[in-house]
């Protein structure tokens, strides 16, 4: 079943998720706070514009463990639009504490020590933000992932070379009215 919104197929965010989940675990990594917009939309197919202002997370484990997206009550309708995850959890912007939150999916998940992965030079993570996360989620280590996740996104699928290629012929056709309605003094 595929997302109502989503641009791509569910196998194809499934595969994406199955070499996320491969990388870390041959890393040594036990589990991952996936914080970064880019990457949540990427493998979990989650298409937001708040992660830049309101915490959002996929959690999952090296293992086979279900993962879970964690993100404002208020945006739990767009997940139903846009992802494949099925355990959604929700929090209260400024109400509900967001690492203790995360710390609680990541204990459910059986990891209550060990190496977590997370994109560390996302921008979507302030540093005090940061901070607080590091405090709840003692004893865990963080290991940055900003690399490894990044580097997956690099090599293009077909549907997605489709899409880029649909894009460049909108922008050619955008491009050409603009060269053929501009006229000096416009």
């Amino acid at each position: 079943m595929q997302a109502r919104s989503s641009s791509f197929s569910t196998p194809e965010h499934l595969e994406r998720f199955a070499r996320a989940r491969a990388v870390l675990a041959d890393s040594g990594v036990d589990a991952c706070v996936m914080v970064a917009p880019e990457n949540v939309y990427y493998f979990g197919g989650y298409e937001s514009w708040v992660g830049v202002n309101s915490p959002q997370f996929v959690i999952f484990t090296s293992g086979s463990d279900e993962p879970t997206l964690v993100l404002r009550n208020v945006d739990v309708p767009l997940a139903s639009e846009t992802t494949w995850i099925k355990d959604v959890r929700s929090y209260h912007l400024h109400t509900d504490s967001v690492p203790q939150l995360v710390d609680a999916v990541l204990a459910e998940k059986g990891c209550k020590t060990g190496r977590v992965a997370m994109e560390m030079q996302s921008y979507a993570i302030s540093f005090g933000f940061g901070g607080q996360l590091a405090e709840a989620l003692a004893p865990r280590t963080f290991v940055d992932a900003t690399e490894l996740l990044g580097d997956l996104r690099l090599i293009k699928s077909p549907s997605e070379l489709e899409l880029i290629e649909q894009g460049a012929r909108f922008a050619v056709i955008g491009l050409r009215e603009l060269r053929d309605t501009c006229r000096a003094g416009m």
